[in-house]
C-alpha cells in the first residue's frame, strides 16, 4: 500500500498518512491470539492491606486454611534475591489449591493448570502493602472459556474474600 501512495498521492496526503500511520497502527492492527481484550489494570485486582507484607502473608495462609483450601507454597523473592547478592523490596507469592473450583475448568482445556493453583501476589510498593491477584473472568477470557460457569464466580467470591481477610479484618 505504501508503494501505492509513494507513486501516486501527493506528498501533503502521503505526508499525512506516514503521520498516521503509527497512531492507527495499534488500532486497525489485529491483536496476536494471547493479547487480552482488558488492560492490565482490569485483568489484576489489587487491594492495599493495612499491614506490612510479612503480616499480610502470614493473615492470607491463616486464611487459606480456614476456608478449607491448602496453601501450596509460599515463595518469598526477596530471600531469593538476597542469596543471589540482589535486592528486592519486600515480595512473596502465595500458591494456593481449591481442587472444587479448580478441577472442572482444567478438565476442561487442560492448559489453564498453567496458571493454577491460584495465586496472589504480596509486594511493597512505595511505601504501601498490596495484595493482588488475577482476575478470574480474565483467565476464562485467556482461555476462551465461558465466564458464566460457577466455577469462575466461586473463584471470584472466595479470592475476594480471602484478599480483604488478609490486608484489613481483625483475625
Amino acid at each position: 500500500m505504501l508503494t501505492w501512495l509513494r507513486h501516486t498521492a501527493r506528498p501533503a496526503v502521503l505526508g499525512l498518512f506516514l503521520m498516521l500511520v503509527p497512531i492507527l497502527a495499534p488500532v486497525l492492527a489485529p491483536e496476536p491470539a494471547y493479547a487480552q481484550t482488558e488492560t492490565a489494570s482490569e485483568e489484576w485486582v489489587v487491594r492495599q492491606s493495612r499491614y506490612n507484607v510479612d503480616e499480610t502473608a502470614q493473615r492470607l495462609e491463616d486464611a487459606i486454611v480456614r476456608s478449607g483450601s491448602v496453601v501450596v507454597a509460599v515463595i518469598d523473592h526477596q530471600a531469593a534475591a538476597r542469596a543471589v547478592g540482589q535486592e528486592l523490596p519486600p515480595t512473596k507469592v502465595v500458591l494456593f489449591a481449591r481442587p472444587k473450583s479448580s478441577t472442572p475448568l482444567m478438565a476442561d482445556n487442560r492448559r489453564i493448570a498453567i496458571d493454577l493453583p491460584q495465586r496472589f501476589l504480596v509486594w511493597e510498593e512505595g511505601g504501601e502493602t498490596r495484595i493482588g491477584y488475577v482476575a478470574p473472568f480474565s483467565l476464562a477470557q485467556r482461555y476462551g472459556m465461558t465466564g458464566d460457569r460457577p466455577e469462575w464466580e466461586d473463584m471470584r467470591s472466595s479470592l475476594e474474600a480471602l484478599a480483604q481477610a488478609a490486608s484489613s479484618r481483625a483475625r
